[in-house]
């Protein structure tokens, strides 16, 4: 089985939004800067650069992928899902037996997390998502092959995942790890991360500047 990674990234100035009452602008792209990089280290030692993609409409974050030789997709659809079906294919193009999607906001997530959730489909066809926190969202989905459902990330994507792997008669897990399910969207995670963590390394913000 050849196991892709696929990472999609929001352009930095629009990321974590929702954060705007805890941190300044320079210091919310600074964190998303920060935890995306959590997440390339965490990803590097399982797929390397030549089975990692990164989907992102921001040239500076397109750039920064180039420089480390992943490979990097100018998002040419609307919306999430469909971009997701853009790296897909261009994953299954390239060899892609199985994907596994991940987002860049996870600032706790391990490579042995990541091995563990790969290592549960057993080298077949399955849908395996990781929750997210509350139960409801998905995290990181396991797909294989790599058209196996329609994404359907967004409100109750969980459930939602679920229904389309139901409906194509595809094998349905869930894999829950404290590192895949602890993203960062609202102040409280801010405080979760500590004070250091989240404000530190402005100089994040001008990796890519």
């Amino acid at each position: 089985m050849s196991t892709w990674a696929i990472i999609p990234m929001k352009s930095l100035h629009l990321g974590k939004s929702r954060l705007a009452g805890t941190l300044a602008g320079p210091e919310r792209s600074a964190l998303s800067l920060n935890m995306f990089f959590n997440v390339l280290n965490a990803v590097a030692p399982v797929f390397g650069a030549q089975r990692t993609v990164i989907v992102s409409k921001d040239t500076k974050i397109l750039r920064l992928a180039r420089s480390l030789r992943l490979h990097a997709l100018r998002e040419r659809r609307q919306g999430l899902n469909e971009a997701l079906r853009q790296a897909s294919e261009h994953a299954k193009c390239r060899g892609a037996t199985a994907t596994l999607i991940l987002f860049g906001d996870l600032p706790q997530v391990s490579t042995e997390e990541i091995h563990k959730m790969i290592r549960t489909a057993r080298g077949r066809p399955a849908i395996i998502a990781a929750p997210d926190r509350a139960g409801t969202g998905t995290n990181a989905l396991f797909v294989s092959p790599p058209s196996a459902i329609e994404f359907r990330f967004g409100f109750n994507s969980l459930r939602k995942h679920r229904t389309e792997a139901l409906l194509r008669k595809r094998s349905w897990n869930i894999f829950c790890s404290a590192g895949l399910a602890f993203d960062v969207d609202r102040p409280e995670d801010v405080g979760l991360l500590g004070a250091d963590q989240a404000r530190s390394d402005a100089r994040a913000s001008q990796a890519v500047a």
